[in-house]
């Protein structure tokens, strides 16, 4: 996926760009491991279980709307010193809704993939509890798709495809109780949209006629333990 690939060479020039300062700092890689939750926008998912819900009105069943989900991850840094910090991480953000009755099934699975790169901000480096700043770029694709089945009728399962732009900022806390190991707890804003979706290779639309977007977007936390590495 393009914004992937341009992830990638921008992260080896930003490690290019800074190979300098990270001999001379004695830097330090570190590793950290996550789960967390998420709020999501989703506002053409949920024109569509709204549709649905109208459609299914009297009938005793519904679907909620898709609003958040769990998310987990991991990350690895490399701490250059005077409190700054770059690394890459990854996120997988869960998101599922289902109706099911004696006549049809239908649901979407939405689950994404976040790949981004990230830089950090350290306060008070040599306390036990330090507070930090984090931004990070990067992208965002969904790694499910939507299907149903029809007594009668037939089923169809097909997968969602396309990318899109991901940037997020936040703040956290990262308490060492080990001289290695840290708990780190994070709270922050993310803007991740999938602009226009495909079903295949079939570009779809959204209930207006405009691009079809699955939006990630919202708030996220994450808690987690960190692992320093050997200096």
């Amino acid at each position: 996926m393009r914004y992937t690939r341009r992830i990638t060479l921008g992260l080896a020039v930003l490690a290019a760009a800074l190979a300098p300062a990270v001999v001379h700092a004695d830097a330090r890689a570190w590793f950290q491991g996550s789960i967390g939750g998420s709020t999501y926008s989703m506002g053409d998912v949920n024109d569509d279980i709204g549709t649905i819900n109208t459609e299914l009105s009297g009938s005793g069943f519904s679907m909620d709307e898709l609003t958040n989900g769990w998310n987990f991850g991991g990350a690895v840094g490399l701490d250059l010193g005077r409190g700054f910090s770059f690394g890459v991480a990854y996120d997988r953000l869960s998101g599922r809704r289902e109706v099911s009755f004696p006549a049809a099934t239908l649901t979407y699975d939405l689950p994404g993939n976040l790949y981004r790169v990230f830089g950090r901000y350290t306060f008070r480096r040599a306390a036990k509890t330090q507070g930090f700043l984090e931004a990070s770029v990067g992208g965002v694709s969904p790694a499910g798709g939507i299907s149903y089945s029809v007594s009668g009728v037939g089923a169809f399962a097909g997968d969602f495809g396309g990318s899109g732009l991901a940037l997020e900022g936040g703040g956290g806390v990262l308490w060492w109780f080990a001289p290695r190991l840290g708990l780190t707890g994070e709270a922050g804003y993310r803007h991740a949209a999938v602009n226009k979706t495909a079903v295949g290779s079939v570009p779809i639309q959204d209930v207006h006629g405009g691009d079809y977007t699955i939006d990630y977007s919202g708030l996220f936390l994450r808690a987690g333990l960190t692992l320093m590495g050997s200096p």
